[in-house]
């Protein structure tokens, strides 16, 4: 996997060198993130694994980090727009993995100093059932064919864009 990024980064270099206007490397970049997406997506088999949901989540952060460092080239009604369906694309994402978070940092380690107690397994027990109820709902989300279809969309909503001259 590391090779395959490695090779996509030399890429993406030779692509942006051959640039000619704002609009273009702003297409490029954010199909490139999109892309990304989609590609760790991918990854998730039927199978919920928390570190590929952290990269996804990572990679739909940087797209909104994209898209408000451009965010005085796009249409203020555009922007608004694929803001929103960024920040749809980000929930689905965002209550497992903090729950993921609490439950590395705290869930886990209450456990295993205090499991004796009865409010403690009875604790870990519920949290756990919801842990896992969590996963199966944004793993269920993430590989559905509406998910994909908001990417494939913002994609094609990036790129039918008219972005907005700076030098204007």
């Amino acid at each position: 996997m590391k090779h395959r990024k490695i090779k996509r980064i030399l890429v993406r270099k030779k692509r942006i060198k051959q640039l000619s206007s704002l609009d273009a490397l702003i297409k490029v970049e954010v199909n490139y993130c999109i892309d990304e997406i989609i590609y760790k997506i991918s990854l998730l088999t039927n199978e919920y694994d928390e570190n590929i949901l952290h990269e996804i989540r990572i990679s739909l952060r940087k797209l909104k980090s994209l898209i408000y460092f451009f965010k005085s080239f796009i249409p203020k009604e555009e922007f608004s727009t694929i803001k929103i369906i960024i920040r749809q694309l980000i929930t689905p994402t965002a209550k497992v993995r903090d729950y993921d978070i609490d439950k590395a940092n705290y869930i886990d380690p209450s456990y295993l100093e205090n499991n004796q107690d009865n409010d403690i397994k009875t604790f870990m027990i519920h949290s756990s059932n919801e842990i896992h109820n969590l996963q199966v709902k944004s793993l269920k989300t993430l590989l559905s064919h509406e998910y994909k279809n908001s990417l494939v969309k913002l994609k094609m909503r990036v790129n039918d864009c008219a972005w907005r001259d700076s030098s204007k």
